[in-house]
């Protein structure tokens, strides 16, 4: 079904028409939601599954016959490899080939889309419509490509879809007028003031870049063999302080979202909790993109974007690592700060992902108590006698312990998260030097970012910016990403003309993070259609004992 090449054979320019926004008639609301679930869900009016068979003979049911599989959300379709799908949104088939470009300018840049055609037609009608529904025969008669599926649908259904149809492309999304496109950043409690700062620098940077360099906008967009959007908008970047405990986030992001709606939200920042930036995104439809969340919520996210899995990924890539290594480990100590939910959910994950293995390795979970000092945890040692130990703790935490020694404790391995760690290590041991000394042979790191060895030159073009922007480097990892964030959107946002479809920014989004010129600080950032998180891996890692600030990669790129 995904790989169908034409629903209706259209001029791409008939896309670009302005919708009139009419009046649907009494039962409008039952109709589209009649073609939505037909749409999205592949589900008929009679709460049967849709069924589709194509002119091969091939059968699809259910959402696999749902007009998303290929058309995608927005209804602005998609291509792959020489495989084009066709925009069908409502002003694309229900109107004439575009007649009122009268403008030199908006009938140049028709001729020179990628897929503009020269020829004239006809708006579909709903008879010509049911055609190519029912039988796979467009509004000249000729037949469809032997893959689009022919549905068997009541007139009911197919007016129904027609409608959908039409309120894809009827108006912008909110958070987008004729001079402005608005942006949220959201800074919740939990989030160190440094970082947050160094977050707020690089977004109001990109921001000003972007709106001083807006005269040159209706020239470029002229200009080359690919049309921009065409109507120029100030970005404007709105910053959402969330205060007090997490049950009245939701209130707040509704009463700032309700004083001024947002096309997207880019970047932000917080601490452990958060699920109610996550719901209040998928509820409301609205992107949220790349934000800095060590703990990302990793179900049910259409609308929301992540770097990664986070702690989650680092767990599963720990256990893999594992599960391939058994032979070396026996028991497993596990330390995590009982006050501190990421260590925890890592804590979890890493346990359930060994215990899906085949690897038979015995665990043990120790949470970290605020009274624990090194004289208490020196008798745990003792008692426990472990061949590893997995710590998922801050670099605070750590220092509670004190020095190591390596003879008298006797563990093989020092497992630890590089991303709790942070800023604690950098790319220097001398941290970990200073609390393990003798030990330091023994330390490990799962280490989701690029290699320090390789992160400096992938990340000249970001350094070089911040450099002529005068920002100085405080928190790269932060700062990287969320310039990052902001050129994948400002990116996506210039190639989805002026059709402001938050589902279409979407689709262009999942296509523009693999190009991007810019890195952030993971070696491999890509999405396809659907995926939410763009780097999918981590290495695990020791210190170089050679050249200073290296690591010696112990894995290749582990994907779990």
């Amino acid at each position: 079904m995904r790989y169908f090449l034409l629903f209706i054979l259209l001029p791409l320019d008939a896309v670009f028409a302005t919708a009139n926004t009419v009046p649907l008639p009494g039962n409008s609301r039952s109709l589209v939601e009649i073609g939505r679930r037909i749409y999205q869900e592949g589900i008929r009016e009679n709460g049967e599954l849709l069924q589709g068979r194509s002119a091969a003979q091939v059968m699809f049911k259910g959402k696999q016959a749902a007009c998303t599989v290929c058309h995608r959300k927005s209804g602005y379709g998609s291509s792959e490899g020489k495989n084009i799908i066709r925009p069908i949104v409502g002003n694309a088939i229900f109107s004439s080939k575009i007649t009122n470009a009268n403008t030199p300018e908006r009938s140049e840049m028709h001729k020179r889309a990628l897929f503009a055609r020269s020829t004239t037609r006809a708006a579909y009608t709903q008879e010509s419509f049911a055609n190519v529904l029912r039988i796979g025969i467009d509004y000249e008669g000729q037949e469809l490509d032997h893959l689009m599926p022919r549905y068997e649908l009541s007139d009911n259904e197919v007016v129904g879809l027609e409608e959908y149809l039409k309120t894809l492309s009827s108006r912008s999304d909110p958070g987008v007028d004729e001079e402005t496109i608005h942006f949220a950043t959201v800074v919740m409690p939990g989030a160190e003031a440094r970082q947050t700062q160094a977050m707020l620098d690089v977004l109001h940077a990109f921001f000003s870049d972007k709106n001083g360099g807006s005269r040159s906008d209706v020239k470029r967009r002229t200009v080359g063999s690919e049309v921009m959007y065409r109507s120029y908008r100030r970005w404007v970047l709105d910053i959402w302080n969330l205060t007090g405990p997490k049950e009245g986030w939701d209130a707040q992001l509704e009463a700032n979202y309700i004083r001024q709606p947002v096309f997207s939200i880019l970047s932000s920042i917080g601490g452990e909790s958060w699920g109610p930036l996550h719901d209040f995104c998928e509820r409301r439809e609205i992107p949220c993109v790349f934000p800095n969340s060590k703990l990302p919520i990793t179900d049910n996210a259409y609308y929301s974007f992540y770097f990664s899995r986070g702690m989650t990924l680092e767990a599963e890539v720990l256990a893999k690592y594992f599960a391939k290594n058994s032979e070396k480990n026996g028991t497993i100590l596990q330390l995590f700060n009982e006050n501190e939910k990421i260590g925890e959910v890592a804590a979890q994950d890493f346990r359930a992902s060994l215990n899906n293995s085949a690897a038979k390795i015995n665990i043990i979970d120790i949470p970290i108590s605020a009274t624990m000092d090194a004289g208490s945890w020196r008798v745990l040692l003792k008692k426990t006698h472990p061949d590893s130990i997995v710590v998922w703790l801050s670099g605070e935490d750590l220092r509670k312990f004190g020095d190591w020694n390596e003879t008298q404790d006797g563990v093989r391995q020092l497992y630890f998260s590089a991303t709790m760690l942070g800023s604690a290590i950098g790319s220097n041991p001398g941290f970990l030097a200073k609390s393990f000394q003798h030990a330091i042979d023994q330390v490990h790191l799962i280490y989701p970012y690029e290699l320090p060895q390789m992160s400096a030159k992938n990340l000249l073009r970001t350094t070089l910016w911040m450099r002529a922007k005068k920002i100085e480097v405080t928190e790269l990892e932060i700062q990287a990403n969320s310039y990052f964030a902001a050129m994948v959107v400002g990116d996506s946002i210039s190639h989805i003309l002026d059709q402001f479809s938050r589902d279409y920014f979407i689709e262009r989004l999942e296509h523009m993070v693999a190009r991007s010129l810019v890195t952030s600080v993971y070696p491999r950032l890509s999405l396809g259609p659907g995926q939410r998180f763009a780097s999918k891996g981590a290495y695990i890692v020791k210190y170089s004992q050679q050249k200073a600030n290296f690591v010696e990669p112990l894995s290749e790129w582990i994907v779990p």
